[in-house]
């Protein structure tokens, strides 16, 4: 078996260039969640490192929907009975999973290419299997470049590896694909590498797109689940009392999977009996040697994955039959051609409990996907535990645990050769980190893994400047910031650097006001940016400024700099000034001065997605009633997994159209919702 290299063409928009302005941290690193029902174990590390983060990395939110043939780098591996598919660009993501014996893909392959936003940076695509690592969310990297590489193993057979430096944390990681010969099964070997003297939070869940059907269920080997609620909230009762449990920031619940004789009721079965958005996290209990999870179609046909024990919690989501979560999957690749569910895989209870990674230590484990064809007779049957013991037997006809076992010993001993070629370039960020570990001291790669020195691009040449000679040279302020650091290491070198006068300029102090920033000090980043504009104003530090007085709850100087930073000419140029001074006029109800704002702009910005949108409630509250038709012929790329901004007008203009001119539309919103429902294509409501 060899890798070999292909292409894919799809009808596809592809990513434009990332944005340049940095998202800070969120506050609250470790969020209070609320919990029902958890055990000791569960609540342990509950919320731990969940807060929202993105630096060092910049946000993806640069895509339409304006489709058109793309074509994509692609990686295949093959064997006697499958065939695996991986986006060599995007994540090395499993693009698709071919069956030579059944003719079938095993998994969703979507048609289109679309992003949308649902990740950490915004952009995600649906389908296939992604593997996520190190930080809460749709990951980094994504739909983002990764290395990859091609490693003979000891049995002389050729397997694909992907593999990085995740700069959030500092954390290596590395996923090994393999197909040997006969086998019935993808396996991914992966490990999660915390090389430093620290502790590390960190982060894994594999999300494999299943097809939906009405006869999909989803069966695993234990009962107990957690699931997310909002507070109007139905718990699943063994008397048959139907339960909704849409997933939403609210309550966490820990109960037990339905075992219910009336299957109208049944949980298990997503599309057909789940109105809202769902998720429920399969708890097995510690000790469990092969957890699985399976999708069984009323056909019989059955998909399934089975990990080793360190992945031993496993989740089902699906967006449920109501309008807004088939909409989310029409929106995410095509009308009629994009129902899945997701079946995933994690090291922790929940997506929302943290994981320590002590110094110096890694988390390993073995992941196979495979198919089976079952008597639906008995996987369908009414219960439900009945259902998951018959899997489980078939499972274990086509692998047994111990079968797993010994291939993950195998894959492990492999894990430790370096590749015999690299086929693929990542970031050059691990390169550099050589550089600096070189001249200053630290903890070096994994010998085993290669980041050549090809890999460094412009991204890292400032900073590659700023370790050779000790400054961080200044652009001109036209050109946006190419990238950013944060980390400790990065922090001290540039805190040096700017105690020399000869050293400061307007960038150097900039990106020393956004290391401080991300790290909660926000007086001392204030002053770092005060520094930045006192070299030379500049848009980039005033909307810093701005983003940090909102933190400290000084809104009318928080609009005065984000006033400044839109007032260069240039800036026109970066939309996404004007898009979140937008977005705070709103939110601060300064309406007659977003709507003034808004009709100043060139017509190319106020035909901006986001600038559009951001007009439509000024122009609700202030009864410009005719502007808003429009927007309802448009199409929206960026709506975030959770917004109802569209929703929200349609339904506010039609409550206003109610209330003539001089009533109260808020009188007539509860009606709208009733009477006057938004067209799909834009109902994005992940709960009704």
């Amino acid at each position: 078996m060899s890798v070999k290299r292909g292409i894919l063409e799809l009808p596809g928009s592809l990513l434009g260039s990332e944005n340049p302005l940095p998202v800070f941290r969120d506050p609250d690193h470790n969020p209070k969640r609320k919990a029902e029902g958890f055990s000791e174990e569960q609540m342990n590390l509950y919320g731990y490192c969940t807060g929202s983060r993105v630096l060092p990395y910049k946000m993806q939110d640069n895509y339409t929907r304006d489709r058109s043939t793309v074509v994509l780098k692609t990686f295949e591996m093959e064997n006697e009975n499958l065939k695996a598919v991986f986006l060599a660009d995007y994540g090395s993501r499993l693009y698709s999973l071919y069956s030579k014996k059944s003719g079938r893909d095993l998994y969703f392959k979507n048609p289109v290419f679309q992003p949308a936003n649902l990740a950490i940076r915004d952009a995600w695509m649906s389908g296939g299997i992604e593997w996520n690592a190190s930080q809460f969310g749709h990951s980094f990297i994504t739909l983002d470049n990764v290395h990859l590489g091609v490693v003979r193993g000891e049995d002389g057979e050729e397997f694909l590896r992907a593999y990085e430096y995740e700069r959030c944390k500092g954390l290596y990681w590395q996923i090994d694909f393999h197909l040997p010969k006969g086998a019935e099964q993808l396996f991914i070997h992966t490990r999660l590498m915390n090389v430093t003297d620290q502790p590390m939070s960190t982060y894994w869940w594999t999300n494999i797109a299943a097809r939906e059907d009405d006869s999909v269920r989803v069966l695993a080997g234990t009962a107990d689940v957690i699931y997310t609620t909002s507070e109007q909230r139905y718990r699943v009762l063994p008397d048959g009392t139907k339960q909704e449990i849409p997933s939403v920031p609210g309550l966490m619940v820990a109960t037990k999977m339905p075992h219910l004789e009336n299957p109208d009721n049944d949980a298990s079965y997503s599309l057909k009996n789940i109105k809202n958005s769902t998720e429920y996290f399969f708890q097995y209990p510690e000790g469990t040697v092969a957890p699985w999870e399976a999708a069984a179609y009323g056909d019989g046909y059955t998909v399934y994955d089975m990990s080793t024990a360190n992945l031993r919690f496993h989740k089902m989501f699906c967006w449920g039959h109501g309008p807004g979560g088939r909409q989310w999957c029409n929106f995410l690749a095509e009308d009629g051609k994009g129902d899945y569910l997701e079946l995933q895989a994690g090291i922790s209870p929940t997506q929302l409990h943290g994981f320590i990674l002590e110094p110096k230590t890694e988390v390993a484990f073995t992941q196979c996907f495979g198919e089976l064809i079952a008597d639906y007779a008995k996987s369908g049957q009414e219960c439900w535990k009945s259902a998951c013991d018959y899997i489980a037997d078939e499972i274990h006809a086509k692998i047994t645990p111990d079968t797993l076992y010994a291939y993950e010993e195998v894959f492990h001993r492999d894990s430790f050769r370096a590749p015999e070629r690299i086929v693929s370039l990542g970031h050059g960020w691990a390169a550099l980190e050589q550089h600096r570990v070189e001249l200053m001291g630290g903890f070096k790669t994994p010998e085993w893994l290669t980041f050549p020195e090809t890999a460094i691009n412009a991204e890292q040449l400032p900073w590659l400047g700023l370790l050779e000679n000790g400054v961080l040279a200044a652009p001109s302020i036209e050109a946006a910031p190419v990238s950013y650091m944060v980390d400790d290491n990065w922090f001290k070198i540039l805190s040096e650097s700017v105690k020399k006068t000869a050293n400061v300029n307007w960038y150097s102090m900039y990106h020393y006001g956004v290391m401080l920033a991300e790290r909660g000090e926000n007086e001392a980043a204030v002053k770092a940016f005060d520094g930045s504009l006192a070299c030379k104003p500049n848009p980039w530090a005033y909307r810093c400024i701005a983003v940090l007085k909102l933190r400290m709850n000084d809104n009318d100087t928080a609009c005065e700099y984000y006033e400044k930073a839109c007032s260069f000419d240039f800036v026109d140029r970066y939309p996404m000034f004007w898009q979140e001074y937008l977005a705070l006029l709103n939110k601060l109800e300064k309406y007659e001065q977003c709507w003034e704002k808004y009709n100043a702009l060139s017509a190319e910005l106020r035909d901006n997605e986001r600038i559009a949108l951001y007009s439509c409630i000024p122009a609700i509250e202030l009864r410009h009633l005719d502007h808003i038709p429009p927007m309802f012929e448009r199409e929206y790329s960026n709506i975030r997994e959770g917004e109802t901004s569209v929703s929200d007008i349609w339904f506010k203009y039609h409550a206003c159209l109610k209330a003539g001119p001089k009533g109260d539309y808020h009188d007539f919103l509860d009606e709208v919702k009733t009477t006057c429902p938004p067209p799909s294509r834009f109902d994005f409501r992940m709960t009704t």
